[in-house]
């Protein structure tokens, strides 16, 4: 038997035209650049793709070393060893709607099914305070409230909070829960305007679940995010006032303004994740990082937040109270409307909830 032999010529690298490299199977386009030039420097960069998973994997050995520290601590406190973590990511808009759902259904009762109706997308306009758009759309109108009140010079993003007003939310009934604003808000906002006598300024209540692991310490925190306007001194001496809190936190925190809408919108949102703040053991100083919350954690916000929207949670002094006071103007001609003692819908009213995923 015979074989046929394919004779054809191996084609043969030319050298004159093409360079002895790897990277000969390169476009076309290339070719025109110069051997040691712009081409050899693109294909001496590292892919992009290894300095996100590097940077990824450094991360994850950062958060595995954070869990052995705590876990170390809750050992020589005599409490059980926790499993490690994931990389944390906050929630996004759908992502929460569907969190207080599945929480609503696994420990909710009639009360928080009613406050979840204001947290749907199609509700955003009554600007509930735990409903996911309605940050958004909240700081939208101040950002134009403050452009349209002109110039206001120099502005500063700060956080205040008073250690006095931390709750023990462990053991608040559920009435405790929804009548807390009520009883203690007209005095947290007195004791915040007298402490920034002299500095104009808005601000926006926000709450903060703190645990402490070295102490066993579980709190909710509620603090103010806001802009404040006027001097550095001024408002440093104005934030001064605030003694240390939870962790040796500082009472008032102060950062200049180089994004308004950018600041505004974080002042503005809702709250989505916890803080863990413990002492590793190979740092003399505190390690503050966030955590995912929990259902009956969720549950606790709707209760708290209950029937409150963002406008009647924020407060102004000065500039700020007149840019609050266009704001709340314009979110009524935008379907907000203020409290009078009754916001709910008739229970017939309300979706059916989906099965908890």
């Amino acid at each position: 038997m015979k074989f046929s032999v394919n004779k054809t010529k191996r084609k043969t690298r030319n050298h004159h035209t093409q360079p002895a490299t790897a990277d000969h199977t390169l476009n076309t386009k290339w070719r025109s650049v110069p051997l040691g030039g712009l081409r050899d420097q693109i294909l001496a960069r590292p892919a992009a793709s290894k300095k996100v998973s590097s940077r990824k994997r450094r991360y994850e050995r950062w958060v595995e070393r954070l869990d052995r520290a705590e876990n170390a601590a809750n050992e020589k406190s005599g409490k059980k060893r926790q499993r490690p973590r994931k990389p944390f990511r906050v929630p996004g808009d759908v992502a929460q709607l569907s969190l207080l759902k599945d929480a609503v259904a696994r420990h909710g009762d009639r009360h928080a099914r009613l406050s979840l109706s204001h947290c749907q997308r199609g509700a955003a306009k009554e600007l509930a305070a735990m409903n996911p758009w309605s940050g958004a759309r909240w700081a939208d109108i101040l950002d134009a409230a403050v452009h349209e009140h002109g110039p206001v010079g120099d502005m500063y993003m700060i956080t205040v909070f008073d250690e006095n007003f931390d709750i023990n939310y462990r053991g608040l009934s559920k009435q405790g829960r929804r009548t807390w604003l009520v009883k203690n808000l007209q005095r947290y906002a007195a004791l915040v305007r007298k402490r920034l006598r002299g500095v104009p300024f808005v601000l926006q209540l926000d709450v903060a679940f703190q645990r402490h692991p070295n102490y066993g310490a579980k709190l909710l925190s509620p603090h103010w995010h806001g802009i404040a306007f006027g001097s550095k001194s001024r408002v440093a001496g104005a934030l001064a006032k605030f003694p240390r809190g939870f962790g040796e936190a500082p009472g008032g925190k102060k950062k200049p303004v180089y994004d308004l809408g950018g600041a505004i919108q974080y002042c503005a949102k809702d709250t989505r994740c916890g803080y863990v703040t413990f002492r590793p053991l190979w740092a003399d100083q505190t390690v503050h990082r966030r955590e995912h919350l929990h259902g009956p954690q969720r549950l606790f916000l709707l209760d708290f937040f209950d029937e409150w929207a963002k406008p009647e949670i924020c407060i102004g002094s000065g500039i700020g109270a007149e840019i609050l006071r266009r704001a709340k103007a314009v979110a009524k001609k935008r379907g907000y409307r203020a409290y009078e003692g009754k916001r709910v819908v008739s229970i017939t009213e309300l979706r059916p909830l989906p099965p908890p995923f």
